[in-house]
């Protein structure tokens, strides 16, 4: 526990905290905006309906998968293999830059909320644990395994009870320092 104390020490400087940021709003980009070959809009352009399994948050079975990908055919597949790269890199960005952050803000606390960067780390944790078994899941398609495509969809379900813990970790953090700013006014 010492040696990610002392990573996320490192990680929490201010021009790594800078970079982090950037490369955040690359990846966003890269997997939100409409035309790119790897992302959400242009995969719904394919199919208006559809939502990249990691984000379902009720979770999906093994129909509702081969259902989707069937929706999206060829070229929206395609395109979901080059969204589920950008996934190999997206979830150690926000976890480090968020944990980053509230390290940062929390480090010299000497309570429980010194140790609210582990969130971060342990959502990025389990997106990693979700890509693996949807990568699994669609290396099969469209035989795709149930037992991989339950885990990842039980992954996808904890990941975002673990989004809604790291998104109130941020709020925390947030007022938090917002309060140190005016107490130093």
């Amino acid at each position: 526990m010492s040696k990610l104390y002392a990573l996320i020490g490192r990680t929490s400087k201010k021009p790594f905290i800078l970079i982090l940021i950037a490369m955040l709003m690359v990846f966003n980009v890269l997997m939100n905006l409409p035309g790119l070959p790897s992302s959400t809009p242009s995969m719904q352009k394919i199919s208006p309906t559809f939502m990249p399994f990691d984000l379902q948050a009720k979770g999906y079975n093994v129909e509702s998968f081969t259902t989707d990908l069937d929706k999206l055919g060829t070229r929206g597949r395609s395109i979901y293999k080059n969204f589920m790269l950008c996934d190999i890199f997206f979830p150690a960005i926000y976890a480090f830059t968020f944990s980053s952050l509230i390290f940062l803000v929390f480090c010299n606390r000497k309570n429980w909320l010194k140790w609210l960067f582990l969130i971060p780390l342990l959502t990025g944790l389990l997106d990693y644990i979700e890509n693996i078994f949807i990568a699994l899941s669609f290396s099969g398609y469209p035989s795709s395994s149930q037992l991989y495509v339950s885990l990842a969809s039980l992954a996808t379900q904890t990941k975002m009870l673990f989004n809604a813990l790291l998104i109130l970790s941020l709020l925390l953090t947030l007022f938090t320092w917002m309060a140190t700013l005016f107490k130093k006014k």
